[in-house]
């Protein structure tokens, strides 16, 4: 897998980077206003650090990337004008300018018209449906506007999605800064964990079963949370300990974390994926802030991962105690229980 850093100035120079981006991040209303703004903005650092250095090789760069779940719609809520306004923050002085649709006539328009050292932010990729299908003709659309292309998206490389495994095979391909250094970290997990390894899986997508089942062959032990603690699918999977005081998916009980922390304890290694309550109401935060104690105060290679997971823990002001914090809770999972994920073979199979 090629990483950007590979790319010289001589190569770079007047060029136009495509970056399939890491824009999926919280928005809150405030200040009295219902002016949306971004709640958290760990995903956009990554993405401003790849774009930083792209245009300190005087390149061009057009960031493309989601918010939220349109479902292939135009959603006024979802569109890109809360992150353009916080990168333009992050980058300071760099002219960013935002499209208002994903792809056409007047978005080649603006992308031909770019200099050195400008960004162009496109509206919402999931906007149009032909996104997360994977249609061909959108991946064509997406890679004329550019002459390379850079997969700093690692959170969604797990769906077969065009931006992410399409467009890599038509344009020379790279992996951006942050994408390599979680797969870097990730990969001595897989190959070396200090042991014993445990994984921490919650939150509210049921289609973390899956994963569950995956990482059994890695773990020592599986410890679950949120929808997963009732799942009947995982019963009788070896090394998964669920709850054993939840009522319900609102939060894990005191009985719960004392038998967990006992676990983390003896760890080597925790990777956590998914908040282990209904973390956004403040009555069910609980478990999982004495869960985050609980590991950071121990003396194991911490990991953890997921939107919402980093939401809750910049919340709790943790997020910085944990050993390393990878801006994906599924694709981290994937990745650990199969060394590679679609948007990593895409790269791999690039020009």
């Amino acid at each position: 897998m090629r990483e950007v850093t590979q790319l010289t100035i001589e190569e770079l120079k007047g060029k136009r980077v495509l970056v399939a981006a890491d824009l999926d991040v919280p928005l809150e209303t405030g200040g009295g206003t219902d002016e949306l703004s971004v709640a958290d903005d760990y995903r956009l650092r990554g993405v401003a650090e790849t774009t930083r250095f792209l245009l300190g090789q005087r390149a061009i760069v057009i960031l493309a990337g989601h918010l939220g779940r349109p479902k292939g719609q135009v959603v006024q809520e979802l569109r890109m004008m809360p992150v353009v306004t916080r990168l333009r923050e992050l980058l300071g002085q760099v002219d960013i300018f935002r499209a208002k649709s994903v792809v056409g006539v007047e978005v080649s328009k603006k992308a031909a018209e770019l200099k050195p050292g400008q960004v162009l932010i496109l509206e919402n990729v999931r906007f149009d449906p032909r996104e997360e299908n994977n249609d061909a003709d959108f991946a064509r659309e997406l890679a004329k506007l550019a002459d390379y292309y850079v997969n700093e998206l690692f959170s969604t490389s797990h769906r077969e999605h065009a931006s992410i495994v399409s467009v890599p095979r038509l344009l020379p391909s790279y992996a951006g800064i942050r994408f390599a250094q979680e797969v870097r970290v990730l990969d001595k997990i897989r190959v070396q964990p200090g042991r014993p390894l445990v994984f921490i899986v919650g939150g509210s997508k049921k289609g973390k079963v899956s994963f569950v089942k995956d990482i059994a062959v890695l773990a020592d032990e599986i410890l679950l949370g949120g929808t997963l603690s009732y799942a009947q699918e995982l019963e009788g999977v070896p090394k998964v300990r669920f709850p054993v005081d939840a009522v319900r998916i609102d939060d894990i009980g005191p009985e719960s974390v004392a038998m967990f922390c006992r676990i983390i304890h003896r760890a080597g290694t925790v990777v956590w994926a998914g908040p282990l309550g209904r973390f956004e109401d403040e009555r069910y935060i609980k478990g999982s802030e004495k869960i985050a104690h609980c590991i950071t105060e121990s003396d194991c290679n911490s990991v953890v991962g997921g939107g919402d997971t980093l939401a809750m823990l910049g919340r709790l002001g943790l997020r910085e105690r944990f050993g390393f914090c990878s801006t994906g809770g599924g694709a981290m999972l994937e990745y650990l229980a199969n060394g590679t994920l679609p948007g990593i073979e895409a790269l791999e199979g690039g020009l």
